[in-house]
This record gives C-alpha cells, sequence and structure tokens, in this order.
C-alpha cells in the first residue's frame, strides 16, 4: 500500500510537471512583410518565445521538458531543455565549463562568448573530431531565467556547420524569456 502511495504521488508530480509546461507553435505577420514561424513554450512562471530555423522539424517532449528540432536528415539537431537547476542566475563559470566538457568527452572548447538572448546568456563552442576528416561541432548555451537554467544545444557535422550556425545564431536573436501574463 505504501509503495502505492509513493507511485501515485510521483505520478501526479510527473502530470503537473508537464502540465506546467505547453509548446505551441504559430506564425507572425512581420512589419516589413511576410510571416515567421514562432514557438512559444508556457511554463509555470514564464513565456519563452523563438523563431525555429526553416525546415526544421520540431519534437516536443513534456515530461522532460525538452524540445528537439532536426535538420538535414538528422545532420543538424537543437535541443531545447528546461531545467531547475540555479533559478536566476548562471552557475559559475568553471562549473558550467566543466559540465559541457564531461557531456562531451573528447571535444575541446574552441570559443566562449555571450548569448545575444534576452536575458544574455554564455555559450561554449566545442568541437569533437570522429574519425575520418570527421568532426562533430556543438555550441552549448545556458541562459537564466527565474524558473532555472535554459540549456540550448546545437549540434552538426563540420559539413552543415557553415550553414546552419547561422540558423541557430537568428533562432538565438529571437530568444526571449518573460513572465507568464496571467490565464485569461
Amino acid at each position: 500500500m505504501f509503495i502505492r502511495a509513493i507511485l501515485a504521488v510521483l505520478l501526479f508530480t510527473a502530470v503537473a510537471r508537464a502540465g506546467d509546461f505547453k509548446v505551441l507553435q504559430s506564425s507572425e505577420v512581420l512589419q516589413e512583410g511576410g510571416r515567421i514561424e514562432t514557438i512559444t513554450i508556457d511554463t509555470a512562471k514564464q513565456r519563452i518565445k523563438l523563431a525555429p530555423p526553416r525546415d526544421f522539424i520540431l519534437r516536443v517532449d513534456e515530461t522532460s521538458r525538452r524540445l528537439v528540432l532536426e535538420g538535414r536528415g538528422g545532420q543538424t539537431a537543437i535541443t531545447v531543455a528546461f531545467t531547475t537547476n540555479s533559478p536566476v542566475v548562471l552557475p559559475k563559470d568553471e562549473d558550467l565549463k566543466s559540465k559541457v566538457t564531461k557531456n562531451y568527452e573528447g571535444a575541446v572548447i574552441t570559443s566562449t562568448g555571450t548569448c545575444r538572448t534576452r536575458p544574455p546568456g554564455v555559450y561554449y563552442e566545442l568541437k569533437k573530431d570522429v574519425g575520418a576528416g570527421t568532426s562533430v561541432i556543438i555550441n552549448h548555451a545556458f541562459i537564466p531565467s527565474s524558473e532555472g537554467v535554459i540549456e540550448l544545444i546545437f549540434q552538426t557535422n563540420g559539413e552543415a556547420y557553415k550553414e546552419d550556425i547561422g540558423r541557430f545564431n537568428i533562432m538565438i536573436m529571437t530568444f526571449r524569456v518573460e513572465p507568464r501574463p496571467p490565464p485569461k
């Protein structure tokens, strides 16, 4: 009986957590003319908006609070992950560097900088040689929010990098975290 009660609490927690994470795809009319596709993510306290790269396929896992945008038949992927770690401020730079080097064993950090998101975040670009003259390039960005760190992870092979990094950077520039409006 005790185990059933614990399982019921865990199931309720998972459902409640997923209920606080909604993803909507839509489009907006631009002042200059034309339309832009957008993704809006509503969490318990926040609304996050971004414009995904065109022709990328969106997959949503509300339970794990994660979006994956896939392009080029799987050669390029962008993951947007919502954590509850370190609300409001980012962890120390050394801790973030340690995280990315552990996540991508064998990869080398080639650059780091500030993300032009709202609010600003930090990113680490890594390169990992996978043999036969092929490499994987990863940009792992961390953006602070009131609910925790939002991670944007861009991964692609060396061939697709030149075109797709520009598309990722445009998505980063459209990324906005705002307080969630009260329900109507």
